[in-house]
């Protein structure tokens, strides 16, 4: 019996893989947060989400770890994004604490977009720098 409960802990801990290599380094003068979309443009509505972005803001020269499901989860949503680049989207919190809503940044288009292929990120080590 131990040895099936052993087993099944380590089949069910090897399902739960995730794909941190993405990592965002804010050079910026501003606290930002980051978002990945798989078209070009921010989804909208973005349903409520001006609390979530608040809460993962990225200090000026801090840096963050972004996470993709599945063990290749970044290759993976470059190939099922809309034009095979890894979208990454950059709103500055201050214009988001003026606002008060992720969805007027995106109306607004109050952002900074960011693409990059795979070979691209390959080349950067999974890092992008904002300045």
């Amino acid at each position: 019996m131990k040895k099936i409960i052993i087993l099944l802990v380590f089949f069910l801990n090897g399902c739960d893989y995730y794909d941190h290599r993405l990592e965002i380094i804010n050079k910026s003068e501003n606290e930002i947060v980051v978002e990945n979309y798989l078209d070009t443009v921010p989804n909208f509505p973005s349903l409520g989400k001006t609390e979530f972005y608040l809460d993962h803001r990225i200090i000026q020269g801090d840096s963050a770890k972004l996470t993709a499901i599945g063990k290749k989860g970044w290759p993976f949503n470059i190939i099922k994004s809309k034009n095979k680049k890894l979208n990454l989207v950059v709103y500055n919190i201050d214009s988001l604490r003026k606002y008060q809503s992720i969805d007027t940044l995106i109306r607004r288009q109050i952002y900074t977009r960011y693409e990059f292929s795979e070979d691209e990120m390959k080349d950067k080590d999974w890092k992008v720098v904002i300045n």
